[in-house]
């Protein structure tokens, strides 16, 4: 049992570092299969702003996920007008 805690928390301080690797052995090790799963979705998508924005919604942080994504539209958009 305690080292299923210890997994638990290592999983915890690899998602609030970011650490998306750390944190897919974590899950394994503590049998969390559903948050092992979201970690390798969000391993996968394709740049670095989604899966910054997907795992501020994994961490209940709707604030942050919606400004990292509007700051990435509005980069676009001043790419585009340049």
């Amino acid at each position: 049992m305690q080292e299923a805690s210890l997994w638990a928390c290592l999983a915890g301080w690899a998602v609030a570092a970011g650490e998306l690797n750390t944190a897919e052995v974590a899950f394994a090790g503590c049998e969390e299969v559903d948050k092992l799963q979201y970690m390798l979705y969000i391993k996968q998508l394709p740049t670095r702003e989604s899966r910054l924005a997907e795992l501020a919604l994994y961490k209940h942080n709707v604030t942050e996920a919606e400004a990292i994504l509007l700051q990435v539209k509005t980069h676009v958009t001043i790419k585009s007008v340049l």
